[in-house]
């Protein structure tokens, strides 16, 4: 007998991004399941080009896949392939034709409701035989405090660092995003730079780039902070991993409705909590372990950085066994995905 098929449909910008990265991996851990077949298509969004960082993420984790511009024939072809359509997003041209074949659907939530999401969305939401949200507070936005029948909240997976080091090893504080307005950049830096700790003891790395970069720059300058920052640009999934598990705190001050949150995730992975804002799912990414300020405001973000940096050891030690113990059931098993899709398709 033939194994189940599996079709996975994403929207992607054509780079290697957060959906991109998550759509792949629970393809690999499918796939590395060995008793489903998976493919997936990537529909490039408006004048979107396919990148060649999309392409190498994705080959690298084996997974059978292409992007087209619009539905075409090949399409088709895969919709009538496959017994269950996996889409992220309530996608018109993947949920209606799912139906009208009558395969299996599953829809992932990575994002909340938006005011352009309008009825039509919800509407095409309730048909999906599971709706998979990947945090509380995206659930909420879409389906208020109490959720329906066959929608579960299920965190976002992606590849994880796999690096630890000992808590007594570990020193200052990173921070990676791009650097855009909203990310908790520019405040940060102004918390940094007023908080009552010695910087020596506690340096701050600033990982990434982005538009606001000749801006934090000058400023890191103007403060006087040259010795005490770190800024070395964009950097690799290894070096991330090695900074995170290397830093005593991981920072994601983010100002605004953050969906979930990836750095926090990762650095639970790695035993190290994390400073976050308090607001959207990053909270729910850091856990109970994180440190919560309020969003944009930097005398809150100051506390939170002298707190981080005067606790006890022992209380430290105690945060880091709580993040790798709690990481253990937040995120879902590696065989979680392979199993879902074949339980939809034996309750046919």
């Amino acid at each position: 007998m033939r194994k189940p098929r599996v079709l996975m449909v994403a929207p992607s910008l054509g780079v290697y991004g957060g959906i991109e990265a998550f759509t792949a991996t629970i393809a690999k851990q499918a796939l590395d399941a060995g008793d489903v077949e998976v493919k997936v298509v990537y529909r490039l969004r408006g004048n979107s080009e396919l990148k060649k960082d999309l392409s190498e993420g994705i080959e690298s984790h084996g997974v059978r896949w292409r992007a087209m511009r619009l539905p075409d024939f090949t399409y088709l072809r895969e919709l009538l392939w496959a017994d269950l359509i996996h889409c992220h997003f309530p996608l018109l041209y993947a949920v209606l034709p799912a139906r009208i074949f009558g395969k299996k659907l599953i829809i992932s939530m990575e994002n909340r409701r938006m005011p352009e999401h309008h009825f039509f969305h919800v509407w095409l939401l309730k048909l999906g035989h599971l709706r998979w949200y990947i945090a509380k507070f995206v659930a909420q936005t879409w389906e208020g405090p109490q959720l329906k029948k066959g929608s579960y909240v299920i965190p976002a997976t992606t590849k994880l660092p796999m690096t630890f080091n000992p808590p007594h090893q570990r020193k200052g504080f990173f921070f990676i995003a791009r650097w855009v307005p909203l990310k908790g950049i520019e405040p940060l830096i102004e918390a940094y730079a007023t908080a009552q700790i010695d910087r020596k003891k506690h340096p701050l790395i600033l990982a990434g780039d982005g538009p606001l970069k000749d801006q934090i720059l000058q400023k890191i300058k103007d403060l006087g902070l040259k010795n005490d920052v770190r800024t070395p640009g964009f950097i690799s999934f290894e070096e991330k991993s090695r900074m995170i598990a290397s830093s005593r705190w991981n920072l994601a001050p983010v100002a605004f409705e953050e969906d979930l949150g990836l750095t926090p995730i990762e650095a639970r992975s790695c035993g190290v909590p994390s400073i976050i804002s308090d607001i959207g799912g990053v909270p729910e990414a850091a856990g109970c372990e994180g440190l919560l300020c309020i969003p944009g405001d930097v005398p809150s973000l100051r506390q939170k950085l002298e707190e981080a940096a005067n606790m006890s050891e022992e209380d430290y030690q105690k945060r880091s066994e709580d993040c790798l113990e709690s990481i253990r059931t937040y995120l879902p098993p590696n065989d979680f995905y392979p199993k879902a899709y074949k339980a939809l398709l034996q309750n046919s």
